[in-house]
């Protein structure tokens, strides 16, 4: 099982304050899965911010960290000045409010990001980007996830063109990772249980 490893400086003690933990990387590489294993695993220590979408929820989807709005409702989060972040992606629309993206009651946020929001996550000072990449021959083993989670044959051929956007934009993204965040290469659930999860709670000294 291959994975890059950057090492933390002795210096940067990451349990200072509470962070915001992004998972960044292609569709169907385990995001969610992640953070939904984080919560569960330590209720108390983690949190999901809540995503507003516009994209329908998925056929058997049960979300735990977003919610599905229609276009004149998200618009009007919009108008309000709602959102930290709000972009088009695939089609629909995706946003976190300001409120969402602030650790708060001594929690870490834990949260799902695509590769070209990793400039602005950068900027922030209790950020830290966890990069999830799949292995040079991805196509079998993302096929096979979006297969796993009922997608049809339209949408896994929508999503592998919007895969091979994340890649490169996960490439031009990633000069900007720093000592205190991490790059694993997915090859299954397995690299999620024994690696990042195994990382993040040494690091987080829990």
């Amino acid at each position: 099982m291959v994975y890059i490893s950057i090492p933390l400086h002795a210096s940067y003690n990451i349990n200072m304050t509470p962070k915001l933990i992004a998972f960044a990387g292609p569709s169907a590489i385990g995001k969610t899965y992640v953070a939904d294993q984080l919560v569960q695993l330590h209720p108390g220590l983690f949190e999901q911010p809540n995503l507003y979408t516009t994209r329908p929820q998925r056929k058997g989807q049960v979300s735990t960290d977003r919610t599905h709005v229609s276009l004149n409702e998200f618009n009007a989060m919009v108008a309000a000045d709602m959102f930290s972040i709000n972009a088009e992606f695939g089609g629909n629309l995706y946003g976190f409010t300001h409120d969402s993206l602030t650790p708060k009651d001594n929690k870490h946020i834990v949260m799902n990001i695509w590769p070209w929001l990793m400039p602005q996550f950068t900027k922030m000072d209790h950020a830290v980007i966890v990069v999830m990449k799949p292995p040079e021959n991805w196509q079998t083993l993302l096929t096979n996830r979006m297969k796993l989670r009922g997608d049809s044959a339209q949408t896994i051929e929508k999503r592998i063109s919007l895969i091979q956007k994340d890649l490169q934009d996960l490439r031009t993204a990633l000069p900007l990772i720093s000592a205190h965040d991490k790059i694993f290469t997915v090859v299954d659930d397995t690299t999620v249980h024994e690696q990042i999860i195994p990382w993040l709670t040494q690091t987080l000294n829990l």
